[in-house]
C-alpha cells in the first residue's frame, strides 16, 4: 500500500471497528461518568453512627435530676395488742432517678424510666417504667429528630422487681423502734410496705405521673445533627457494635455510594463510651466530589496536585475495592487532554484537632496523554483535603438534648476494610 494511503487506511479502519474517539473526547467521558454515576446497588447503610447507651443515657438523665420530687405517704401500721393505736413511719419521696434507652427490635426505641423511692438521703427502692414505641424521625437538612409522645407516656405501666418489694420491707421495719417489735409483728410490717407499693403501682400511680412525669416526654426528644449530609431515609436499631452495647443510626443518603462493608464496626483500642460515625469508602469520594462541585473544597489543581482556582486539571474520587481502593482521577480535557489515575490505600490518624493522611504505596494505575506528575504529591494534596473535609463532617456532628446541645470532638480515624471510621468524644 502506498505511504501516503496508510493514514486513511487506518482512519477507515477505526470507523468500521466502531470509532476512535479522540483523547479529549475519551476524557471528557470518563469525567461525566465520574461526575454523574449511575445510583449504587446497595444491601445497607451508607453511614452508621453509632452511640453507645451509655453514654446517651448519661446525658438523658443529666437534666431530670432537677425535677421536683413527689411526697409519698406511708401507711400506718397497726398495733394489734393496743386497738386503735397505729404506728405512723411518715412519709417517703418519689423522683426520676434515671431515663435510659434500652435496647429493643429494629425501628423501636427501648425505653426505661426508672422512679426512686427515698427516705431523707436514703435510697430505698426503684421501680421501672419501660415501653418500646416507635419514635418520630424526621431526616429533614441533615437533622435527625427523635421523639417520643407524651401519648406514649401515658400508656407507661409501673413495675417492681420482687427484690425491690423485699428492699422496701426491710426498710420499714428498721424504722420500727426496737421497743416496739414485741407489739409489732415483721408481717404486718411486710403488709404495709405490700399496700403502700399496691396503691403506688395502682390508683394513686395517676397522681405520681400528673405530679412528676407529666412532662417527662420532653427529656425524651433528641436530635442527631448532620451537617452537609444528604440524608434520604434513616433506620434506627440498637444492639451491640462491636462490644458495645449502642443506639445505631442507619443513614440511606441519595448520593450514589455503595454500603459500608460492617454496619456498627467500632475502632478497636478507644474508649466505650465513644460515640463513632462509620462511613463506606466510596460515601467518602461521593461527598468529597458533592463538596467540590459546591465549592467546598478546591476542584482545580496544579500539574503537581497544589490547589488553585486556575489550575489546569479538575480532581475527582472514586472508591474501589480490592488493593489500593482509594482511586484519584486527574483530568485535563482542554489542548493536550489528560486522564491520569492514581490509586493507594489511605491510612488515618489524629494528631491535635487534625487528621494526618498517609498513603506508603500510591502509583499511577492508569493514564490517558501524557503529563510528568508524582502520584504521592497528589495524595498529599487532595488526599488530605478529602479526609479533612470527611473529618469536619464527623466533627459537625452534635447531639441536641433538653438543655443545651452537645458537640463533638474527633479523637480518632481509621480505615477499616472498604469503610472509613471517625470516633468523637461529645463534651
Amino acid at each position: 500500500m502506498p505511504a501516503d494511503l496508510r493514514p486513511v487506511a487506518v482512519f477507515m479502519g477505526c470507523l468500521l471497528a466502531g470509532g476512535c474517539a479522540a483523547p479529549c473526547e475519551k476524557v471528557r467521558q470518563r469525567e461525566s461518568a465520574l461526575r454523574h454515576p449511575q445510583a449504587a446497588q446497595r444491601t445497607g447503610p451508607q453511614m452508621v453512627v453509632s452511640v453507645p447507651l451509655t453514654t446517651l443515657n448519661h446525658l438523658l438523665s443529666r437534666p431530670v435530676a432537677k425535677l421536683r420530687p413527689v411526697a409519698l405517704p406511708i401507711p400506718d401500721v397497726g398495733l394489734p395488742q393496743l386497738p386503735g393505736l397505729s404506728l405512723g413511719l411518715g412519709n417517703m419521696r418519689i423522683h426520676v432517678q434515671q431515663i435510659a434507652v434500652v435496647p429493643a427490635p429494629d425501628g423501636l426505641l427501648g425505653i426505661d424510666i426508672a422512679l426512686g423511692l427515698s427516705s431523707g438521703r436514703k435510697q430505698v427502692t426503684s421501680l421501672h417504667l419501660q415501653t418500646q414505641v416507635r419514635p418520630q424521625i424526621d431526616p429533614q437538612g441533615g437533622k435527625i429528630r427523635v421523639a417520643v409522645g407524651a401519648g406514649d407516656i401515658a400508656k407507661l405501666k409501673p413495675t417492681l422487681a420482687p427484690s425491690e418489694r423485699t428492699r422496701l420491707a426491710n426498710f420499714l421495719w428498721s424504722q420500727v423502734p426496737s421497743s416496739l417489735h414485741r407489739l409489732v409483728s415483721r408481717s404486718r410490717v411486710e403488709q404495709a410496705a405490700n399496700t403502700m407499693i399496691d396503691n403506688l403501682l395502682g390508683r394513686s400511680f395517676e397522681g405520681v405521673r400528673r405530679n412528676l412525669l407529666g412532662n417527662i416526654h420532653r427529656y425524651l426528644e433528641f436530635s442527631f445533627d448532620l451537617p452537609h449530609v444528604p440524608v434520604s431515609s434513616v433506620r434506627l436499631r440498637s444492639g451491640k457494635s462491636g462490644e458495645v452495647a449502642a443506639l445505631m443510626l442507619d443513614v440511606q443518603s441519595p448520593l450514589a455510594a455503595a454500603a459500608v462493608t460492617a454496619p456498627g464496626a467500632r475502632l478497636t483500642g478507644q474508649s466505650p463510651h465513644q460515640v463513632q460515625v462509620q462511613m463506606s469508602g466510596s460515601m467518602v469520594a461521593a461527598l468529597a466530589n458533592r463538596a467540590m462541585d459546591e465549592g467546598q473544597i478546591p476542584a482545580r489543581y496544579t500539574r503537581s496536585g497544589a490547589p488553585s482556582p486556575h489550575g489546569e486539571f479538575t480532581a475527582g474520587l472514586t472508591w474501589v475495592p480490592g488493593p489500593k481502593p482509594l482511586k484519584l482521577h486527574a483530568f485535563k480535557t482542554d489542548r493536550d487532554c489528560v486522564h491520569i489515575q492514581f490509586a493507594a490505600t489511605p491510612k488515618l490518624s489524629i494528631s491535635g484537632a487534625d487528621v494526618v493522611v498517609a498513603v506508603d504505596d500510591a502509583k499511577i494505575e492508569r493514564s490517558t496523554g501524557s503529563a510528568k506528575v508524582r502520584a504521592a504529591l497528589w495524595f498529599s494534596g487532595i488526599g488530605r483535603q478529602t479526609f479533612s473535609f470527611s473529618e469536619s463532617l464527623a466533627a459537625g456532628f452534635s447531639l441536641d438534648l433538653p438543655g443545651a446541645p452537645v458537640k463533638a470532638q474527633v479523637v480518632a480515624a481509621d480505615v477499616r476494610g472498604d469503610d472509613v471510621i471517625f470516633g468523637l468524644n461529645l463534651r
